[in-house]
């Protein structure tokens, strides 16, 4: 292999094998491969290493793509994560980077307009690109795509895509109307689903004759649990070492969910002061709101209010399924039976 031109002198040269590439035998690579050599120029020692990771899971990506642009010369160098998300690409010339973290759906190792990715500015002299928290970007603002009846007093709003989850909108940047008349209800808050029940827990019911077997049945639990700890710890005196193989080894592989920012949500519920009227319709208008790829819009919807259903009378009394007449049970009515007179005298 050589390239048209022929080889420079004093020149780094850098090839990248993707995988799928495959022997005379038929051996296929699971895994890229990247071969830098040069033809007397000093080799590059500069790495660029950091993590993917996919923003609407909160994982890192498996087999993500790894872009670094060379500025200005808009050079790019590509990798792959490994089975833990992170990269290390290298070796590279000195300079600033553009770094781009892609989740390849499509696995043509090139990043696409619609695929999710995330980038950073790496300045010349530095390694650690850090993590890359891949999501779909897009340039409209975010549309009310659903709005539903919460309960009573609250609404809860469906966004057509994910939010800034950094963002808290003030109670005034939503107005809920009363259709037709376009009467304002006042607004308490506008929040996510973990901070609205927080702020209002939802008021249920306590069963009385429930609670009290919740109780008791809690009693048994522990008193069970009790006796269980007593046997284990009575096994563990018999057998030494026995509740040292009973303990679970940590996670050490990193692959759970990354908290180091919080999870996307597309779903906001707002609160009002006061009941939302049966039957009725209110539409919904948010000033402010901001996508997770910063753009801001005001979108509108409309809820429908259910209709309450009659509660049951209990005390109606049930029909009659036994297929038996009334009249057969009834004091004022004729007996069912006819007596018939006997054709023999008696003398």
């Amino acid at each position: 292999m050589h390239p048209k031109e022929g080889w420079r002198e004093n020149t780094v040269y850098r090839i990248e094998l993707l995988p799928g590439i495959a022997d005379l035998r038929g051996n296929r690579s699971l895994t890229g491969r990247v071969i830098s050599f040069t033809t007397g120029a000093p080799l590059p020692e500069s790495t660029l290493r950091g993590l993917v990771v996919d923003w609407g899971t909160q994982r890192a990506q498996r087999q993500g793509l790894v872009e670094a642009v060379l500025l200005p010369d808009s050079l790019v160098y590509r990798g792959i994560t490994d089975s833990i998300g992170r990269f290390v690409l290298g070796p590279l010339p000195r300079g600033e980077y553009l770094v781009y973290g892609v989740l390849d759906q499509n696995n043509d190792h090139r990043r696409q307009p619609r695929e999710s990715y995330d980038s950073i500015r790496v300045g010349a002299g530095r390694d650690a690109v850090g993590e890359l928290w891949a999501f779909r970007h897009d340039t409209i603002p975010a549309r009310i795509s659903t709005a539903e009846y919460g309960d009573s007093l609250s609404i809860a709003l469906t966004f057509s895509q994910p939010l800034d989850p950094y963002q808290r909108l003030p109670a005034d940047s939503v107005v809920v109307r009363l259709l037709p008349d376009s009467v304002p209800l006042p607004v308490l808050a506008i929040l996510p689903r973990g901070a609205f029940d927080t702020a209002y827990p939802p008021v249920r019911k306590v069963d009385t004759a429930l609670a009290r077997a919740a109780a008791l049945k809690a009693r048994e639990d522990s008193i069970r649990a009790d006796s269980i700890a007593k046997a284990r710890e009575a096994s563990a005196l018999r057998i030494p070492g026995a509740e040292r193989r009973r303990a679970v080894t940590p996670d050490t592989t990193g692959t759970g969910p990354l908290r180091t920012k919080p999870p996307l949500f597309d779903k906001l519920y707002v609160r009002v002061s006061a009941r939302l009227a049966p039957g009725s319709k209110y539409v919904v208008d948010v000033h402010g709101i901001k996508t997770v790829s910063g753009i801001v819009g005001n979108p509108r919807g409309v809820v429908q209010i259910p209709v309450e259903k009659p509660v049951a009378d209990s005390v109606k009394a049930k029909p009659d399924t036994t297929g038996l007449q009334s009249s057969v049970f009834s004091r004022t009515s004729r007996s069912p039976f006819t007596v018939h007179r006997s054709p023999f005298t008696v003398p």
